[in-house]
């Protein structure tokens, strides 16, 4: 009954859930739930104009495995906005695609922040969230274990300046 209820929620309008809360808060708990029938109303919100809506839903299909996941998050992979295909790319490696192996690469890359910084000062103004974005993609680089990636790793071990970030690409390479 829980899944029923939860995804009623993601169908309120959105002069009911102006601030798309209790939309946020029943994708959290759809996740939770990891059950893949609440896929299709979860990709309904992909297409909302409220981009922290978007992201909540890209974020729960990782928790929704399945096609219809899958197909939804690859979608994103071309989206203007570079924390959607992120958030799709990470989603993905959750569900064992790497698909979006090529956003992770430029997730890593710290220049991508610096150019998103320079077109919207708004943004990235947070080292914290720069590093642990790039740790991020790190670790999803590593749920898809790509030998095509391990050049990268290895580098981020080597040149890689910011701590957190080279340990996370040593863990990556670390045998399992």
């Amino acid at each position: 009954g829980a899944l029923d209820k939860l995804t009623s929620f993601l169908a309120i309008p959105d002069q009911d859930d102006a601030d798309c809360k209790l939309r946020a808060y029943a994708l959290q708990t759809l996740a939770g739930l990891g059950d893949s029938r609440a896929a299709k109303s979860v990709i309904a919100l992909l297409s909302h104009s409220d981009e922290f809506l978007r992201l909540n839903a890209a974020m729960t299909l990782q928790a929704l495995p399945g096609e219809e996941s899958v197909r939804a998050l690859r979608g994103l992979l071309d989206d203007p906005s570079l924390e959607l295909r992120g958030m799709a790319a990470i989603s993905l490696s959750h569900l064992g695609d790497g698909s979006g192996a090529q956003v992770l690469h430029t997730l890593i890359d710290l220049a991508t922040y610096a150019a998103g910084h320079a077109q919207d000062p708004k943004k990235w103004k947070s080292a914290e969230l720069v590093q642990g974005t790039r740790v991020k993609a790190v670790q999803a680089l590593a749920r898809l274990g790509r030998p095509e990636d391990r050049e990268l790793l290895e580098r981020l071990t080597r040149e890689e300046t910011d701590s957190t970030v080279r340990e996370a690409a040593m863990r990556a390479l670390a045998p399992r």
